[in-house]
């Protein structure tokens, strides 16, 4: 370690104080000189007379060491005390040059400070000029949709009095019917009266039947309370109030003064119960769900299938892709729609003469199955359902994807969709393959079977049908859901509202699903009631309302305002609810339809 400038000036010092001086009367050669000599002054040589005495001449020689001697070791002092000059002031440049790399460091981050402050004002204006752009876009996209939506005011204003003045044709042509009707009916009321007495005496034979038919319904009703007890109890265990029940067989139904309709058929087939418990919804439901889950696991080993076969891997490939690309080419015109099913038909028709493994059907089927001999009846081409699970999915993403464009679309999508589940030559035996579809909506949509949970929880999303944003991940944001829901009401109801009435065919999915789904949602306990169940609601009225008085007459009416009006009041206060409040008064002003 250096010595420092202090501690080597107090080592000379301590060492100059021990040691004897070269020029100090103290040296032992000089006082021996002295003490023999005391007569004789200090010079700076000594004379010595070589030849004086031996002893005399010893005592020079050993005094000139001792002075050699003195002289050598503050030779060595000197030196050692400039050696340690040197390293001080060595540490001393080095001490200096560190403080001006320290200094010079500082510099560099005031410096780098400074640029970074200019870069985050110059960021920051960039932002505010790249926010002032947007806004100005914003803008002139709001002046365009406003200005878009001032011409389609007055397309529609102007097709509104073309109507207007169609139906006031229609009202005056029914007032004639309703006279001609009116007396049909005196006359009708009279023959009444006539059979009413023997009406009473059947009605009286009747009684006993009556009562033994209410014993039975107490005995179901028990068996329904054991049921429900079964149930998980995070579903609520309430008594359904239905809607007025449609009539079972058409029938002519006068539609109030709402300007939609003049007399129109009020056409609904009973094909399912109206009124379900919640323990018989449960099962239905759980049985489609195990019908989806079976169509997943069918369509993997169709396509392990496949690879097998490398031929009729070709084929699947081409007529999945072929069936997509038609559906996604679904528009809101007819004719363009025409030569779309055509070819949509042409793929299905392919894939049930294509050949393939043949699979047993009747796990793919919830309603009621025909009898059979044997087994073998129960085939069915694996193709031809590899190609409908893939056209009822294709239909479920085109409901979702148009969910937000105009419901004419989504309308077409459901005509192609049942018209190809009603065709008999993609039918088994004469039953339609429909549960396929019906399945795909108990998975993504369930509130339109009674079906409801809790938003803010996992497992009540899933109940309510909340997808998740990849296999096994977290749910979707509320806006995808949302926007899902609202697609998939409106294709419910595309599907459902569909008059058969002149049609050859048998509707696969009749009117009553409609009414059945729109009493689950209305009937829900207010507790239960989430945005799930006011979305769909919207959906499945708002585009539609006009073949749902069709189809049910006075019944839609009373069923609209329960829905519309009844249902967001005791409903929790939300964004979802108040959208569904707003609908009366579009259908006023639009339709000409008042609820209240």
């Amino acid at each position: 370690m250096p010595t420092t400038p202090g501690a080597s000036s107090a080592s000379m010092n301590s060492i100059n104080s021990s040691s004897p001086s070269r020029n100090g009367i103290d040296s032992p050669s000089r006082q021996l000189r002295s003490e023999e000599r005391p007569g004789r002054s200090r010079r700076g040589t000594v004379d010595i007379d070589p030849i004086d005495s031996p002893s005399r001449q010893l005592l020079y020689e050993f005094s000139q060491m001792l002075i050699n001697s003195d002289r050598d070791f503050n030779e060595r002092l000197d030196l050692a005390a400039a050696e340690r000059a040197k390293l001080h002031q060595e540490e001393l440049a080095r001490a200096a040059a560190e403080h001006e790399r320290v200094r010079q460091s500082a510099e560099r981050a005031r410096q780098w400070h400074i640029l970074e402050e200019e870069k985050r004002k110059q960021q920051q204006e960039e932002e505010e000029n790249r926010a002032l752009e947007r806004a100005r876009k914003e803008k002139l996209e709001l002046e365009i949709a406003s200005q878009k939506r001032r011409l389609e005011e007055q397309r529609r204003e102007e097709i509104e009095r073309r109507q207007a003045a169609e139906r006031a044709r229609q009202l005056a042509e029914n007032e004639a019917r309703l006279k001609a009707e009116k007396l049909k009916q005196e006359a009708e009321e009279k023959r009444r009266a006539e059979q009413a007495e023997s009406d009473r005496k059947a009605h009286e034979a009747s009684a006993a039947a009556e009562k033994a038919r209410a014993q039975r319904a107490e005995q179901v009703q028990q068996a329904q309370q054991r049921a429900l007890q079964q149930i998980p109890q995070q579903i609520h265990q309430q008594p359904l109030q239905q809607l007025p029940k449609p009539p079972a067989e058409p029938a002519t139904s006068l539609i109030p003064t709402s300007g939609l309709s003049s007399t129109t058929p009020a056409h609904a087939t009973a094909a399912s119960p109206l009124i379900s418990s919640i323990a018989e919804r449960e099962v239905l439901h759980k049985k489609y769900l195990d019908v989806h889950k079976r169509l997943k696991e069918f369509r993997k080993n169709m396509i392990n299938w496949s690879k097998q076969n490398p031929e009729l891997k070709s084929q699947l490939g081409d007529a999945r892709r072929s069936l997509r690309t038609r559906v996604g080419q679904i528009t809101g015109a007819r004719a363009a729609n025409t030569a779309t099913i055509a070819k949509i038909r042409e793929s299905l028709r392919s894939a049930a003469n294509a050949g393939g493994p043949m699979i047993d059907i009747r796990p793919f089927i919830v309603s009621q199955i025909p009898q059979l001999s044997n087994n073998s009846e129960a085939q069915f081409p694996g193709f031809l359902l590899y190609l409908l699970n893939q056209f009822a999915k294709s239909m479920i993403a085109q409901f979702v994807g148009e969910a937000s464009n105009e419901g004419k679309i989504i309308d077409a999508i459901g005509v192609i969709g049942i018209s190809i589940f009603s065709d008999e030559e993609f039918k088994w035996r004469g039953v339609s393959l429909i549960d396929v579809l019906i399945a795909k909506f108990h998975a993504i949509c369930p509130v339109l079977w009674g079906i409801y949970g809790r938003e803010n929880t996992q497992h009540g999303k899933q109940r309510l049908g909340w997808a998740r944003a990849e296999p096994g991940g977290p749910f979707v944001t509320t806006n995808v859901h949302n926007e899902r829901m609202l697609g998939l009401g409106s294709g419910f109801a595309s599907l459902t509202l569909r008059n058969f009435s002149k049609n050859k065919k048998v509707n696969p999915w009749p009117n009553t699903e409609f009414w059945r789904a729109l009493a689950c949602i209305v009937n829900t306990p207010s507790a239960d009631i989430t945005s799930t169940h006011l979305i769909v609601l919207k959906a499945m009225l708002a585009d539609h309302v006009e073949k749902f008085i069709t189809l049910f007459g006075y019944a839609a009416v009373a069923a609209l305002r329960t829905a519309v009006i009844d249902f967001p009041a005791r409903a929790p206060a939300s964004e979802s609810a108040n959208m569904l409040k707003v609908v009366p008064d579009v259908w006023k002003k639009n339709l000409h339809l008042t609820l209240e």
